[in-house]
């Protein structure tokens, strides 16, 4: 059996965290392909920071990379909301918009 140290298992966001790492062992994730120049854009970026700088002057970037990860993320939720702690199942809620970022 394999815990958490310092008993931090009883860390209710540990908790999660190990129940979550369980249930993604051994998976792997490939987003939807992207078109070819969007694609040719989307790999000359190293960071997370630089992809969002091109996304806010092309709009068709952060539209494509929205949809090439819906697969993932709906993936990802079926998963999630499979797991069960205390006898309540696991909820996932969809990510903010930019009206409710802002």
């Amino acid at each position: 059996m394999r815990t958490a140290p310092a008993q931090s298992w009883t860390n209710p966001a540990e908790r999660i965290m190990s129940i979550l790492n369980l249930d993604l062992q051994g998976v792997a994730l490939l987003r939807d392909q992207m078109s070819s120049e969007i694609e040719d854009l989307f790999s000359r970026k190293n960071t997370l920071e630089e992809i969002r700088l091109v996304a806010k002057n092309n709009s068709q970037l952060e539209s494509e990379l929205r949809n090439s990860i819906k697969s993932i993320q709906q993936f990802l939720n079926r998963q999630t909301e499979r797991l069960v702690l205390d006898n309540k199942n696991f909820i996932c809620k969809s990510p903010a918009d930019d009206e409710e970022i802002a």
